[in-house]
């Protein structure tokens, strides 16, 4: 019951950021809080890596925020 709810949460956060010739794909603008000693290596390998190496706060995972303030605060 509650991964439903979440889905539907993310359904509608998701739902003004749509692309018509990929209509499952789903995308939410976030950001991402990043220490700048790691950039080039997400340029390069993309955000994967770092799930390894950062067990974060709800497990590991890659975290976006809504608000840019937030995102770099937790860096």
């Amino acid at each position: 019951e509650q991964r439903a709810k979440v889905n539907t949460l993310a359904q509608e956060l998701t739902s003004f950021y749509s692309d018509k010739n990929y209509p499952n794909v789903k995308f939410m603008p976030l950001w991402h809080g990043t220490k700048a000693s790691i950039i080039e290596s997400i340029f390069q390998t993309g955000y994967a890596s770092l799930a390894v190496t950062d067990a974060g706060y709800y497990g590991r995972g890659i975290y976006g925020a809504h608000e840019a303030e937030y995102a770099e605060r937790i860096i």
